[in-house]
């Protein structure tokens, strides 16, 4: 199941800032009245220490259309979009992989019709007025080939990472979820 959050994007604009939580987990928790906290410690150290992974969590940042926010803003935005987003799903820490975070991505792919041949020929364009008028010759082109080329139309930001959670029952009780090929949310991120 994944979860997606649309956030407002604070500014009287329309664009939208997206978090998408994939649980990891069957087990749903509490949502935390805190926003969670950032974490640099690894898997096993965090599961040492009690820590059960409960899922991942993405955040998008748009880089379109009226958003003259910084690099730094956005990064700062995508920052408090994942920890906000984690504690709603339970989670008390999230660990971002760094050659995840702020990467640039497309947001709004599309293919494009594309001309890669072409043949000028000429075109004789009789004088508009018989009396007067001087008849004329022009280039003109044809495409005799075209290729499908990707695209992007808008480019965001995305800050990817691991959503933990504490508690007493530890994570023994909680069996894994089985993911659905093509259905993630956070794709392309897998470690």
């Amino acid at each position: 199941m994944t979860v997606w959050l649309m956030l407002a994007c604070g500014c009287a604009t329309s664009l939208k800032q997206r978090v998408v939580f994939e649980p990891t987990i069957s087990r749903q928790h509490q949502p935390r009245s805190v926003p969670a906290t950032v974490t640099t410690e690894d898997a096993s150290s965090l599961k040492a220490k009690g820590y059960c992974e409960i899922g991942r969590i993405c955040a998008y940042y748009p880089k379109y259309g009226s958003n003259k926010e910084s690099a730094a803003e956005a990064t700062d935005s995508l920052s408090d979009l994942l920890l906000i987003g984690a504690a709603q799903h339970g989670g008390d820490l999230v660990h971002v992989y760094p050659e995840n975070a702020n990467t640039e991505i497309c947001d709004k792919p599309y293919v494009e019709h594309v001309c890669i041949k072409t043949e000028a020929y000429k075109v004789f364009i009789p004088a508009s007025d018989p009396l007067f008028g001087t008849p004329e010759y022009r280039w003109m082109s044809k495409c005799l080939a075209y290729e499908d080329v990707p695209t992007c139309g808008a480019f965001a930001i995305k800050t990817t990472g691991t959503v933990w959670w504490h508690g007493s029952e530890g994570c023994t009780d909680n069996p894994p979820l089985q993911r659905s090929v093509g259905g993630q949310a956070c794709a392309g991120d897998e470690k």
